[in-house]
């Protein structure tokens, strides 16, 4: 049986590839719009302290060429859209071991419309740290870092009865593996995470309704029990104060199992949804449970020249599967999408406007958030971020925020969960910001910086390691266009981090060359 499972494991992360590949194929031949474009970006890098260590630092020169592709196809049924890349780095004074390491993110829905059955599928791939307050440089690590891929695949079916009644249920299924970047690291076993659900949503007018069911778990490899296990059933009683107000009143059961340990409970909480605009919306949900009251918030409110966005959540969760989350829009292109929205409004139309304003400004993809932590156990982890964004004619200023508190989830405080399995308490609070200023045609000049400050405490059989850091860095390049795909760039970056009792620093000087088919 345990030879059945494994086996499983390793060959659904394959089948969500070829689904995933079978929906291009279909969004290829069916699609209104496809828009693909290759890319190729080389750099050259050039680093006093390539390993990141204090004492005695060795520089290096980095060479790496990475091609990668972007995509774009809606059609009647399906969606395909994402980006992959494969950086080729090479260390040529050999402080690191030479690697390509792939990134990216593809995603793709088949199905009939808004209604009946419906296929996600997807594919993500990202470097992570080994070590939650390990120095966070932008210069390519092979070391201490690993790569992490995430496969999904997620049936649904959604059908409306009427105007206001809504019916939704889904089964969806995430594969995690973790593949180590150097020999000298620990391997990392592989996650399963199980996230099914079902809703029976009456909007209210001015009374409503809904029904909810869900089941979640994660399970590790080589462990014989769930990491976590919530099965929850709900029921939601909302009345509409008015058109821009909603209120609910929350009450249910809920089983939760770490483990070996299971508390069965009552589940009663509240939630509200505001929308004093189009532009705006504030909605929240918070309960209280036998592991600890949670929420979440998210508040968002945007123009044609600024974005603001306020998420918060608290809640039950493993590092291999965050559950119940809302939608961060932590990214740039949420960010000018919500912008251009009251400008464009055809979806594929303003995409491609996305697109050009990202090219042409050299801005990046995603915004600054918060560590990566790695905890095999369950926790209860709260997140908290922040961004404003302003956009004018020749710049964008983005500023982001945040923090993230972590403790292990256990409901007898004097019994281990697991004697094998650390306990990890966590915590980091982190500044970010970013300005793009068009110079002219041309040229544009970047320029930011990053403040952080991270704590990891773990416990294991009565030991105790504690580690904390604090992080301090700049960073500028100028842009040049040579030619309408081609852009030239140079820049400097410096930084200073204070690990425990020691200070380590970093300046790179680089330059790169990126063309857009």
């Amino acid at each position: 049986m345990a030879t059945m499972r494994l086996e499983l494991a390793r060959t659904v992360p394959w089948l969500s590839l070829v689904l995933l590949a079978g929906q291009a194929s279909f969004a290829w031949s069916q699609s209104q719009t496809t828009k693909i474009r290759p890319s190729l970006d080389m750099q050259a890098l050039a680093t006093d302290n390539a390993t990141i260590k204090n004492g005695s630092p060795q520089s290096d020169v980095l060479l790496t060429v990475t091609p990668g592709i972007s995509i774009s196809t809606r059609g009647a049924y399906s969606e395909l859209e994402g980006a992959w890349r494969f950086s080729h780095v090479r260390y040529t004074h050999q402080t690191q071991s030479d690697r390509t390491l792939p990134s990216g993110n593809l995603n793709a829905r088949l199905g009939s419309g808004p209604q009946g059955l419906s296929l996600d599928a997807g594919v993500a791939a990202e470097q992570t740290r080994s070590q939650f307050t390990a120095t966070n440089s932008a210069t390519p690590s092979t070391q201490d870092t690993y790569t992490d891929y995430r496969y999904r695949l997620s049936p649904q079916f959604a059908h409306q009865f009427d105007s206001n009644t809504t019916v939704l249920a889904k089964i969806n299924r995430t594969w995690v593996r973790s593949e180590r970047n150097s020999g000298a690291l620990v391997e990392r076993p592989d996650s399963r995470v199980r996230d099914d659900g079902f809703s029976l949503t009456r909007q209210p007018t001015p009374f409503g309704f809904g029904l909810d069911g869900a089941y979640q778990s994660t399970i590790v490899s080589d462990q014989p029990d769930p990491t976590l296990t919530i099965k929850a059933a709900r029921g939601r009683l909302l009345y509409a104060l008015s058109r821009e107000l909603e209120i609910g009143a929350i009450a249910g059961r809920e089983t939760t199992s770490v483990l070996q340990q299971s508390v069965s409970s009552t589940v009663r909480g509240a939630q509200f949804r505001w929308t004093p605009g189009e532009r705006t919306l504030v909605k929240g949900i918070g309960e209280d449970h036998a592991h600890g009251q949670t929420w979440q918030l998210d508040a968002t409110h945007r123009s044609p020249w600024m974005s603001f966005g306020f998420q918060s959540r608290r809640s039950a969760e493993t590092s291999a599967a965050p559950l119940g989350t809302f939608e961060s829009g932590q990214s740039v292109r949420s960010i000018l999408d919500a912008m251009l929205s009251t400008r464009i409004t055809n979806k594929t139309d303003r995409a491609r406007a996305v697109d050009d304003i990202i090219t042409q400004r050299k801005l990046p993809t995603n915004l600054a958030g918060t560590r990566d932590l790695y905890d095999l156990s369950a926790q209860m982890r709260q997140v908290t971020t922040g961004r404003l964004a302003f956009m004018g004619r020749r710049h964008m200023l983005i500023l982001v925020g945040g923090m993230s508190k972590s403790i292990p989830l256990r409901y007898d405080q004097n019994v281990a969960t697991n004697p094998l399995l650390p306990d990890i308490t966590s915590s980091e609070y982190f500044l970010d910001t970013q300005l793009t200023h068009q110079l002219t045609r041309l040229n544009s000049l970047t320029g930011g910086l990053r403040w952080s400050r991270a704590h990891n405490t773990t416990m294991l059989n009565g030991n105790s390691d504690f580690s904390h850091s604090r992080e301090f860095s700049w960073r500028a390049s100028l842009d040049t266009q040579l030619t309408p795909d081609t852009t030239a760039t140079y820049g400097l970056r410096r930084q200073i981090t204070h690990l425990n009792t020691s200070v380590t620093s970093e300046s790179v000087m680089f330059v790169g060359l990126g063309y857009r088919f």
